[in-house]
């Protein structure tokens, strides 16, 4: 990282700066969400709960919920839903992973909050 920040690390751009950085003033860039996508695909059936939600629906789906979510087990809105699992006798498919196109990384409750492991997943795949 001597000659700065990899360009693939960029989350987006600020359209002006003399207005608040929000879900209105920035515009993220598609390539980091795809990023994101990779990470949550590759990684996330490693999560001890993400695994334990697994066994606890039999099949079906389960979800992997943004952190900044104010209630994962009640309403979760659209843009909190990263992507989703399909479950078989209580175990993660592999390969079943979908993403959500309507995930926002950045919304009116703030930038994405990634479980820690999925974020330093997420930056060892941007600073590599």
């Amino acid at each position: 990282m001597r000659d700065g920040l990899p360009a693939r690390a960029s989350i987006g751009r600020v359209n002006s700066l003399d207005r608040p950085i929000d879900s209105s003033n920035v515009e993220i860039d598609p390539d980091f969400i795809r990023s994101i996508q990779r990470v949550v695909e590759a990684h996330a059936p490693r999560l001890s709960g993400l695994c334990e939600r697994a066994k606890l629906v039999g099949n079906g789906a389960v979800y992997v919920i943004d952190g900044r979510c104010e209630d994962p087990d009640g309403e979760v809105p659209p843009e909190d839903i990263i992507g989703a699992f399909h479950v078989s006798n209580g175990a993660v498919v592999e390969g079943s992973y979908q993403a959500n196109v309507n995930y926002r990384f950045l919304t009116s409750l703030g930038f994405s909050s990634l479980e820690p492991f999925l974020e330093e997943q997420l930056l060892r795949e941007l600073c590599l």
